[in-house]
């Protein structure tokens, strides 16, 4: 289905009020060269009374606690590391409309393979407007008095949770809160892992050439219900919960393997990012939006796991796996 979307305004949002004009470090692991990178997201929702202008005011006011988003990233001069000029330059927000599209027609974009991603998220940003901005926002309302946000984050500054939490404090501010219910925390000088500090010079190389291996995108639906399903299974058979991400890793790593077809005893290995913020010994303050996910070292497996079935022992070393010792 066509959809035609036309994107009426677009400009910088600045915080509600003056903020701190500073210059703040990064973490070690927002500095990582694998973060440098954009998240892009897209919410949808079935109604909100003229959207656009309450999320605009809305961003603004958030900008005030979060103003580190309103920066710009740049290079310190002695290392060459990033941080972030606190400059209050603000967000790109673009407004658009689909009035002649319900989403209730689009079924709400739950078909991912429909999704206009191009149209639904915000367009690059002018060059007279100078640096990228950290925050870009677009906010499309359609002809039902749905709306979708599509959101593109620097991923350098904030993981999905600390992205969450800043989305969550705006939704706060547009439905009339004084204030964010969680206050937000910089907090970027703790240090999870001694390794990583000796590891930090060898980041500016350059990264090795990866080779193409002429991948094929696919997407696959898997629905909730056969997903709590096995939950339910894997709790009555090991009195242990898990997860959504547990239960859609154990079955995509178990029919992958079965249709490469390796030979009885191949070891497969699957490595994945893990949220670590549980990990770190003293805890993180509440409201810490940064970005904490690290590679582990992987799970080994071998494909008789897959002819028995046993996605419990694939579980189990995923447990295993998002530990102190296996966090690289």
């Amino acid at each position: 289905m066509n959809i035609s979307i036309i994107r009426t305004k677009q400009s910088l949002v600045k915080p509600f009020k003056n903020t701190p004009c500073i210059t703040l470090d990064l973490s070690t692991i927002d500095k990582l060269p694998s973060l440098r990178c954009n998240a892009k997201t897209l919410h949808v929702f079935k109604h909100g009374h003229e959207a656009k202008r309450v999320i605009r005011e809305a961003l603004s006011k958030a900008l005030v606690p979060y103003y580190p988003l309103a920066g710009r990233l740049i290079e310190s001069k002695e290392e060459g590391f990033l941080q972030i000029q606190c400059s209050g330059d603000g967000a790109w927000f673009v407004e658009a409309c689909a009035y002649d599209c319900k989403l209730e027609s689009v079924n709400f974009f739950d078909d991912v393979e429909s999704i206009p991603y191009d149209d639904l998220l915000p367009n690059h940003v002018p060059q007279i407007e100078g640096i990228d901005p950290l925050v870009k926002m677009q906010v499309t309302e359609f002809g039902c008095g749905g709306f979708v946000i599509g959101l593109i984050f620097c991923h350098s500054i904030c993981d999905g949770l600390g992205a969450a939490q800043f989305l969550n404090a705006i939704g706060e501010l547009a439905r009339g809160f004084d204030k964010p219910t969680i206050e937000p925390v910089w907090h970027r000088h703790f240090f999870p892992s001694p390794q990583l500090l000796l590891q930090q010079p060898q980041l500016q190389q350059q990264p090795p050439t990866m080779p193409e291996y002429n991948l094929q995108h696919a997407n696959i639906d898997i629905p909730i219900i056969q997903i709590n399903k096995l939950k339910q299974q894997f709790q009555q058979l090991t009195g242990h919960n898990c997860s959504s991400f547990e239960i859609v890793a154990a079955g995509t790593w178990s029919s992958r393997t079965r249709a490469i077809n390796f030979e009885h005893n191949t070891q497969v290995k699957l490595v994945f990012f893990a949220n670590c913020r549980q990990l770190l010994e003293p805890p993180l303050p509440n409201g810490f939006y940064g970005s904490l996910p690290l590679p582990n070292k992987g799970i080994r497996l071998m494909t008789w796991c897959v002819e028995k079935q046993h996605h419990g022992s694939f579980i189990h070393h995923m447990h295993a796996a998002m530990t102190h010792d296996n966090i690289e």
